[in-house]
């Protein structure tokens, strides 16, 4: 949550009105946990999965499971009618890999320590 102004400039959403939050499920079993929610005005909420990785994160079928599973629950239990967009932030990037397409966004450590330009 530190880096969140970085991150919504990365995201492009500085014109954008959003609020931004973590959340957990009161009900599902196991008890999913979404790392950061940007819930926008323009109908659209970001969940942010956060993974560090010495190396390319590589999303596999269990983690795959485990966004959609955690996605299902934020739905049913928030009743939103926002889309639902998925954004990682990560150290290192996203190996392309079978299920790398679950991610709409990838965000590295690099868009959250960008160098002020008018700064001398």
């Amino acid at each position: 949550m530190y880096h969140i102004w970085e991150i919504i400039q990365s995201l492009r959403l500085d014109t954008i009105l959003t609020s931004y939050y973590s959340w957990r499920s009161r009900k599902s079993t196991p008890g999913a946990q979404i790392d950061m929610i940007i819930d926008r005005a323009d109908g659209v909420i970001d969940i942010c999965e956060m993974k560090y990785s010495r190396y390319e994160y590589s999303q596999d079928a269990e983690e795959s499971l485990k966004l959609r599973n955690r996605i299902k629950a934020f739905q049913a239990e928030t009743k939103t009618s926002k889309a639902i967009r998925t954004v990682l932030i990560t150290t290192k990037g996203l190996a392309q890999g079978e299920h790398s397409d679950d991610f709409v966004k990838v965000l590295t450590i690099n868009n959250l320590f960008v160098e002020n330009s008018e700064e001398g």
